[in-house]
């Protein structure tokens, strides 16, 4: 991959530093990081606005098709049924130990 550089206010460029420093991480992947989440976080108020107009007959279309496929969330699992129940607890949470980027995201607040 190419690099390149862009310009920012110097006060930017030390924040974007303090955050990789904290975190182990370059500045790059600071900034990948903070751009892929401006991009869902667009795609997520884009999602919001077009089902806040949505028209009556469409929100119900919408919930119908919701509860289908709701239905067919646990097909074929009943089989599976406790085989995993707390197995991974553990290994989760080592995980979580491991990763600060891990824990940041998913871990308890």
């Amino acid at each position: 991959m190419s690099m390149t550089t862009i310009r920012v206010p110097q006060s930017v460029r030390d924040q974007v530093n303090e955050i990789a420093n904290s975190q182990g991480i370059s500045a790059g992947s600071v900034i990948e990081a903070l751009l892929q989440e401006h991009i869902e976080r667009s795609i997520m108020d884009n999602v919001r606005r077009k089902m806040q107009s949505m028209t009556a007959e469409e929100k119900a279309e919408y919930e119908n098709e919701i509860a289908l496929w709701d239905c067919t969330s646990g097909d074929g699992l009943e089989e599976y049924a406790g085989e995993w129940d707390g197995e991974w607890d553990g290994e989760w949470e080592a995980e979580l130990e491991r990763s600060p980027e891990l824990r940041d995201k998913y871990g308890k607040k």
